[in-house]
């Protein structure tokens, strides 16, 4: 009886180390993905994780683990910015690697490259095709909460009163309440009309940046109204980018531009503006009919087409 007693821990250190061993191989069984930071215990998938990536277009990883794609046009000469949130065509400033629209500015003069889109949104320490630098955040440490006891108060004996019944009350009917119910045809139809006057608000002042880019002989902006969809009649788009940094911010001329009788046509997704258009820049001047297709990019309005027919 003794002896099967000494058995008994023997047999137990026997177990805990075949458990012990299992155990060790589990870590061979799984393999962890760094890049998507997910464990997969199932050895590797056969299907690639899938990633955003715009045709023809390079990504940039930046410092804040920030992210814009660049696709590059008409052999360097213009770039199309892809940010999370809009789209920007941006034009090369003479022969630098610097592209700009006179508000959003992009360097790929070094290595790492940059990023201003305004005054308060930069992104710096650029790489294509680079892993962005993740800020590291501390844990901040939660105290615990201190359970205090609740003091306990003696209660004094109350003297017992004996209960009288309360008189009964015959209750009065009160009318129905008739629910009200709004009107969701009508609702829907202001949602509507709302809906499309902010479109047509959007359209109107877009047209207006460009006028005044135009008026003022800022090229870089003037040029940023445009599509990268848009295809100029009878030339490239490379052709059409030159002449028109030479008639707009290369004009020594005073520009007037006057637009007379705006009309805009605009839903959600497209819109049609037509103006007559007074033009005069010294010796020069003419009066045309003037169409501007517009199209939605992501929440921005950019001109896709442009047809002008002569009112002389």
């Amino acid at each position: 009886m003794k002896q099967g007693l000494n058995i008994c821990p023997r047999l137990f250190l026997l177990g805990l180390i075949a458990a012990l061993s299992a155990c060790s191989s589990v870590k061979d069984l799984t393999n962890v993905d760094l890049t998507n930071m997910k464990i997969w215990p199932f050895g590797n998938s056969a299907d690639a994780p899938r990633v955003y990536l715009p045709a023809n277009s390079t990504p940039y990883m930046c410092e804040g683990n920030k992210k814009f794609f660049v696709r590059m046009l008409e052999k360097g000469a213009s770039v199309w910015l892809i940010l999370p949130e809009r789209e920007v065509l941006l034009t090369q400033s003479g022969t630098s690697k610097v592209y700009t629209n006179g508000i959003s500015k992009l360097d790929l003069s070094n290595s790492d490259v940059t990023l201003d889109v305004n005054e308060t949104t930069n992104y710096v320490a650029c790489k294509a095709n680079g892993v962005a630098k993740v800020t590291k955040v501390e844990p901040v440490p939660v105290a615990e909460p201190v359970e205090v006891p609740t003091p306990v108060v003696k209660q004094e004996a109350q003297p017992v009163v004996a209960l009288v019944p309360e008189p009964k009350v015959e209750e009065v009917a009160k009318p129905a309440e008739v629910p009200v119910v709004a009107n969701e045809s009508v609702k829907s139809e202001v949602v509507s009309v709302d809906e499309k006057a902010n479109d047509q608000d959007a359209v109107t002042k877009a047209v207006y940046a460009w006028a005044n880019a135009w008026r003022t002989k800022n090229s870089d902006v003037y040029l940023s109204a445009y599509s990268a969809k848009f295809k100029p009649e009878g030339m490239s788009q490379k052709a059409w980018i030159a002449q028109r940094k030479q008639r707009v911010g290369a004009n020594p001329a005073e520009i007037t531009l006057v637009l007379d009788k705006v009309n805009v046509v605009a839903d959600a997704k497209k819109a049609e503006v037509t103006f007559i258009q007074h033009y005069t820049s010294g010796k020069f001047n003419d009066t045309v009919a003037k169409v501007l297709s517009f199209e939605n990019e992501n929440g921005h309005w950019f001109i896709i087409k442009e047809t002008s027919q002569s009112k002389k």
